[in-house]
């Protein structure tokens, strides 16, 4: 029997909105009703229906440490508020995009609704790294959290250590929410017709790693001296990149550009032969499963999810971490490789078989039959 579920996430910025939507689209199929508490960027693309209601709420978080705790306090109590409004039509409370929304799951707790977390990203090693003292405090009352979470639920095994979530074993499930839409991502080119030797589509920040990859295309120009590289996002090393580019003479073989809208992304990964995602942490990439469903070879670091989809050689090719020398050659290691057609045929056939919206349905339905 299908149920109400709802879900929770904190005000959302642009690039949280295409995983978000890939959730709601694989959870609408197997709820009743969908009710949705969120805010920003996430509020602003979804429209109420029949099927589906939205309460949001356009949010700015501080600039200072006190401002930010202040305006993070009312933010919970104003998503707690939501959720004491709704719970008499909620059956199931879905926590998504947050580490730690403490007030609004006691509240569920108090009408005794079941209540997921799904865990996104390698956030505690992001929160370190950017010395968010917010977020450290959320990492610190986690415990606390857990305790009322009926189940958590992340994209790999490999996450539970990531996170440090050995010991709620118990409450674990393991479900990727990830979907790749093969109406619009299927190879268009093959990789001898393509531009770009190396790409990288992502976040410009600290624990992407991109800093590390232009560090490494010095030397790669060295030993390939007319490859051409294209670089695309948005971030707070925006400008130390640009700055990067322009002072090491890159700017001949490497091409930078804003962040682009979700429709341009299939021609500009059928136009790269290899995507390099040489984060220090991660979840499970979106732009890695879309490229592979492109015929684009990928090139990242053993982090998250990541290690269960790119076996070295077999569905892509792995490195052993992000510094700039292993990079450096990895990135020959992949360009020099004979005969990548295996390679590709085994990624495109993994990503089209496991990341279907028929295939994350079906595990979300699993998932909900364990409420009763």
């Amino acid at each position: 029997m299908k149920k109400n579920i709802g879900i929770i996430t904190p005000p959302l910025g642009k690039a949280a909105v295409l995983p978000f939507s890939n959730l709601i689209n694989i959870i609408s199929p197997v709820s009743k009703k969908l009710y949705i508490v969120t805010g920003n960027h996430g509020y602003d693309f979804i429209k109420n229906s029949k099927s589906i209601y939205v309460n949001g709420i356009h949010f700015q978080s501080g600039k200072n440490c006190i401002s930010r705790v202040i305006k993070h306090v009312y933010l919970q109590l104003w998503i707690a508020s939501r959720v004491a409004k709704l719970s008499k039509n909620v059956d199931i409370w879905i926590l998504y995009f947050t580490y730690s929304l403490i007030l609004p799951i006691i509240v569920a707790k108090i009408y005794r609704k079941k209540v997921f977390q799904i865990i996104t990203g390698s956030t505690k090693k992001i929160i370190i790294i950017k010395k968010d003292y917010l977020g450290l405090i959320l990492i610190a009352i986690f415990p606390i959290t857990a305790f009322f979470l009926d189940y958590i639920i992340i994209y790999s095994q490999n996450i539970l250590k990531d996170f440090g979530l050995e010991k709620y074993q118990k409450k674990i499930i393991i479900a990727p929410r990830h979907v790749v839409d093969r109406d619009e991502f299927y190879i268009v080119k093959q990789l001898n017709q393509r531009t770009y030797d190396l790409g990288y589509i992502g976040r410009f920040s600290e624990e992407k790693g991109v800093l590390n990859f232009l560090i490494a295309l010095k030397k790669i120009l060295q030993y390939k001296p007319n490859i051409k590289i294209l670089i695309i996002g948005e971030g707070m090393l925006k400008v130390k990149i640009q700055n990067f580019i322009d002072s090491n003479n890159l700017i001949t073989n490497v091409e930078m550009d804003n962040w682009v809208t979700h429709d341009r992304l299939p021609h500009l990964l059928n136009d790269i032969k290899i995507i390099v995602i040489p984060s220090t942490t991660e979840g499970l990439p979106n732009i890695m499963l879309e490229a592979m469903a492109c015929g684009t070879l990928i090139l990242a670091t053993p982090v998250g999810s990541i290690p269960d989809i790119i076996q070295d050689l077999e569905t892509g090719f792995i490195m052993e971490n992000n510094e700039p020398n292993i990079i450096e050659k990895n990135v020959i290691r992949a360009l020099n490789y004979p005969d990548p057609t295996t390679i590709l045929y085994n990624a495109h056939q993994h990503v089209t078989r496991e990341f279907s919206l028929q295939k994350g349905t079906e595990r979300y339905e699993k998932i909900f039959s364990k409420c009763h």
